[in-house]
């Protein structure tokens, strides 16, 4: 009968220690799971700024873009002002050419 009591009190012991492991390992699972949702926190404030970053970037981008086209129209006109210019010289230089060629 005493081995039997023994073996009873083991068992209970055995079980005790599995409950204590089992309560461990559950507040164990509870940090983990606090902790997690820290980061999973951090995670969503992290793509928020990411986010609010990428809009800036887009907006630059837009206005970066608007400038290039305003820039090549303008560089154009330019262009094409230096040309009549140019054009107009000539005429000019010819003009004064066959004058003086007159006057001789």
């Amino acid at each position: 009968m005493e081995q039997v009591l023994n073996q009873i009190l083991t068992e209970l012991k055995v079980l005790n220690n599995k409950v204590s492991d089992l309560e461990k390992n559950q507040e164990l699972l509870v940090k983990n799971q606090e902790q997690f949702a820290k980061n999973q926190e951090q995670f969503a404030e992290g793509q928020a700024r990411i986010e609010k970053k990428l809009d800036a970037v887009y907006d630059q981008t837009a206005e970066l873009t608007e400038f290039r086209t305003e820039t090549r129209q303008n560089l154009n006109a330019i262009s094409d002002n230096i040309r009549f210019l140019l054009h107009k010289e000539m005429e000019t230089e010819k003009e004064i050419f066959l004058l003086k060629e007159k006057k001789a």
